[in-house]
């Protein structure tokens, strides 16, 4: 603490040169200041606030006073005897800290205020100059513009003597300059014309194009229309064809398969005759006896399994089955193969 006031003491003797070296101090202290904790030196404001309190109703003691210590820690249950002498021992470091920065503050000031009146020495000697630099530089730019104007005079002589040399020239020049404009307007409009021209040329020629190509593209549309109509046309031919036959091949075997039935009922009855005449009185036929089957019975069964194996038409329906005809109808079981 001593050899801080001392510091600041020196700063102050030293003057307008040491100015940079006292701000440095004083940033110095104020960095110190800020590592012992701020205004509060690290605790709550209102703990604080009580420890300023109650050394201020002992008369301001010194920090380090015994009957202050006790007073607060009395007042500051919550806080520890080392806790309380570290925060005494911090806010006397921060007085201190306070009275150097004041010191070097104050010699911050008077090194200031010595810096102050040398600069308006200065400012005053410079001003002098200035007004020196002014008036000979004012002079200096009479004298140019005299000049300037004597120059100006001669030149503006010069050119009314040139110009009124040369204002038959010039006229001359004026009436070329405003016939070759004159032609060039003339060509301008030819060349104006002769776009105009190839542009309507280039917009009918490309009206003429779109026109042909929509009417390619409604010719094409048209033929792929008729085309689609055709290929629908005979594919329906097809499929009428296809059903046509699957339809006859139908009825032509349901009408075989009636005809084996019928010879087959005939048959059936022709047995039964037979069978009637040659069975003895009194003797039985056995109905269930096994009979070999004949030649349009083993027709028919082939007839059946090549339909089975045919592909099935939604046309061919018979008696609640596709493709399949009743083959069964009017059969005895007798004559099966049971």
């Amino acid at each position: 603490g001593g050899a801080s006031a001392a510091s600041a003491v020196d700063f102050a003797a030293a003057g307008d040169g040491a100015h940079p070296e006292l701000s440095a101090a004083i940033a110095r202290l104020d960095a110190q200041l800020d590592r012992l904790g701020g205004a509060t030196v690290g605790w709550p404001e209102e703990e604080h606030a009580v420890f300023l309190r109650v050394r201020s109703q002992l008369g301001s003691p010194p920090f380090d006073s015994e009957r202050l210590l006790s007073l607060a820690a009395l007042k500051l249950n919550t806080i520890t005897d080392g806790e309380l002498r570290a925060h005494a021992a911090g806010c006397a470091a921060r007085e201190e800290l306070l009275e150097e920065k004041r010191a070097a503050v104050s010699a911050w000031r008077g090194a200031r205020e010595t810096s102050s009146a040398q600069r308006v020495e200065r400012e005053r000697a410079i001003e002098v100059e200035l007004r020196a630099r002014e008036d000979a530089e004012r002079q200096r730019v009479e004298a140019a513009a005299a000049r300037a104007r004597d120059a100006r005079d001669a030149e503006l002589g010069r050119w009314k003597e040139r110009k009124e040399a040369g204002d038959a020239a010039a006229q001359e020049a004026q009436e070329a300059a405003e016939s070759e404009l004159k032609q060039r307007r003339k060509r301008e409009a030819r060349a104006s014309r002769r776009l105009r021209d190839e542009i309507g040329a280039h917009v009918r020629q490309r009206d003429e194009h779109a026109a042909f190509v929509e009417q390619l593209r409604a010719e094409k549309e048209t033929n792929d229309k008729a085309d689609a109509r055709r290929v629908n046309a005979e594919g329906l031919r097809r499929l009428r064809e296809r059903d046509q036959k699957l339809v006859k091949g139908a009825l032509e075997r349901k009408r075989e398969r009636g005809r084996v039935v019928v010879e087959q009922q005939e048959r059936a009855e022709l047995l039964k005759l037979k069978g009637n005449r040659a069975t003895p009185r009194g003797v039985e036929r056995d109905p269930d006896r096994l009979v070999a089957p004949t030649a349009t019975i083993e027709r028919r069964r082939e007839q059946e399994e090549e339909a089975r194996r045919a592909p099935k038409s939604r046309l061919m329906t018979f008696g609640g089955e596709r493709g399949v005809p009743p083959s069964r109808r009017a059969m005895p079981t007798w004559r099966s193969g049971v």
